[in-house]
């Protein structure tokens, strides 16, 4: 998958070298002369260096400027860094005092209440990709609530079996509160965790205790717990026997109403214009952020003001005008222009499209284990659907990609993955690459590009040609841009694969 730079792979933190054949020798690549000399690396603290600098400034304090200056003499860097890593020893020194004059770490942990332990991990997740520290779209991402909350989950109530040995269904809860329960036993974290449980599954312990209490508390101490509850909010007899029952009911009434179908013009076959911006007549891509419109979105909506239709990621309602409806085609029709998402250059999603979805069984590389029934064709950057490619010595130049297998004309064989930077960045790192004759970039949009110089997979290896018998095709995915290799004919199993890389000059 892509990766996004970090500040330690930006140009303006390595040397870059490359050998000039013509020289005959290996020389250090210098940017444009415009460009200022590359700052100073900063001084690498040792642990007795820190001891000092604590035992000085603890005693002396960093307003005396002229301990200062008889540090800065004997360590050996600017007083501009001595300030800065004593004031990291500080919070360092601070952080230390705290975990060691309070409680147990657990014990800590489960007295805090939810929001507060959210605040540590809510940075950290992405909502797109739904991982921790993701490397596409990093950390500290804004965090855009849907303006309505999702239904209660429920499952199917037939053959209902308990969940483990310590499930609530081994024994009745009358009577058990006095003797097995103490609401002390319960943190505050555990209480709200659990009054999210009963938000997001129902009175239903089974679900809660696997889901949000796993390892830490059985389905009979949720059940346990939830009879307690209820008896203090003096809830009716009734309302007691069911508490832990299954909704057998749908999730939502839906009403047998005549859908609208998207209807497709000759003019709507291409690229759609809410993706595409034109500037002097070339294609100018803008990446996407989500909205956090209320309701429905008017002028001052992001994504209206840059050209485009909102997603599912964005805060405004589903109601939306301005929202892209998916595709409701028939079997088929998802792998030609008909299909809006396929005009528009953008994979289905099976959360907004009408009928394409993806099975459970489907494995890594998106071989379905229900071959029989129909699955969308143009879900293949989610499915992984690519093709096996082999890497060997090349007839051109250096090494090439060879397929395994014969694909047909416009088949997807692949992502071209890489390095996210920004245009910036890219057009450093490209003067580099000029001298060395290779070049791995390519643009996704106009604030970032793809450089598969240092990371990536087999692809990057695939030679320049006039004549290519691939073509590389920029879709959009989730909402991102991402770079996809194509067959531009019918291609034979072993035989090397080309891509016009649009050179200005002669490059292999």
């Amino acid at each position: 998958r892509n990766e996004k730079m970090t500040e330690e792979d930006s140009s303006a933190r390595r040397k870059n070298v490359f050998y000039d054949h013509r020289k005959g020798k290996t020389i250090v690549s210098s940017d444009n002369e415009e460009l200022e000399e590359d700052e100073e690396a900063k001084h690498n603290f040792s642990e007795g260096e820190d001891k000092f600098l604590r035992m000085v400034f603890e005693e002396y304090g960093l307003a005396d400027e002229e301990v200062l200056s008889i540090v800065s003499e004997v360590i050996g860097c600017p007083s501009s860094e001595i300030q800065e890593r004593y004031k990291v020893i500080e919070e360092s020194d601070q952080n230390s005092r705290y975990h060691g004059e309070s409680e147990s770490d657990i014990e800590t942990f489960l007295n805090q209440s939810l929001s507060e332990t959210l605040e540590a991990f809510d940075p950290l997740f992405c909502r797109k990709c739904m991982i921790f520290n993701c490397s596409l779209h990093g950390n500290s991402q804004k965090i855009i609530y849907p303006r309505k909350k999702q239904l209660i989950w429920s499952e199917p109530e037939d053959g209902q079996k308990p969940c483990s040995d310590h499930c609530y269904m081994a024994s009745s809860m009358e009577g058990q509160v006095e003797e097995d329960f103490s609401v002390s036993n319960w943190k505050l974290l555990e209480k709200e965790l659990y009054s999210k449980g009963i938000e997001m599954f129902g009175r239903n312990s089974c679900l809660i205790s696997k889901n949000l209490f796993f390892g830490c508390k059985t389905c009979k101490e949720v059940a346990t717990y939830m009879h307690y509850e209820m008896s203090i909010l003096d809830v009716s007899e009734d309302q007691k026997g069911k508490f832990n029952e299954i909704s057998s009911k749908p999730r939502r009434h839906k009403k047998k109403l005549k859908h609208k179908r998207l209807k497709i013009s000759s003019k709507s076959a291409g690229v759609s214009s809410v993706w595409k911006q034109m500037t002097n007549g070339k294609e100018k891509y803008i990446p996407y952020t989500p909205c956090e419109c209320e309701g429905v979105c008017g002028k001052k909506c992001s994504c209206v003001n840059n050209g485009f239709c909102c997603e599912k990621y964005c805060g405004c309602s589903k109601l939306c005008n301005k929202r892209f409806g998916g595709c409701h085609c028939n079997k088929g029709q998802c792998k030609t222009r008909k299909c809006p998402c396929f005009a528009a250059r953008r994979e289905c999603d099976p959360d907004v499209c009408r009928n394409c979805w993806v099975s459970c069984g489907d494995n890594l590389l998106g071989e379905s284990s229900h071959r029989e029934e129909y699955q969308c064709e143009n879900m293949v950057f989610l499915l992984k659907k690519k093709q096996k490619v082999l890497l060997a010595r090349s007839d051109v130049v250096g090494w090439g990609v060879f397929i395994k297998n014969p694909v047909n004309k416009d088949e997807f064989i692949g992502e071209y993955t890489g390095e996210i930077l920004t245009q910036k960045e890219g057009d450093k790192r490209g003067k580099v690459y000029d001298n060395a004759d290779f070049s791995f970039l390519f643009n996704l949009n106009n604030e970032y590009c793809l450089d598969a110089y240092r990371k990536g997979n087999k692809l990057k290896f695939a030679n320049h040609s006039k004549n290519p018998n691939c073509y590389a095709k920029l879709m959009v995915v989730a909402g991102d841009h991402r770079m996809g290799i194509f067959a531009k004919e019918r291609i034979e199993a072993g035989e090397e694969l080309f891509v016009d890389y649009n050179y200005d000059k002669n490059v292999r």
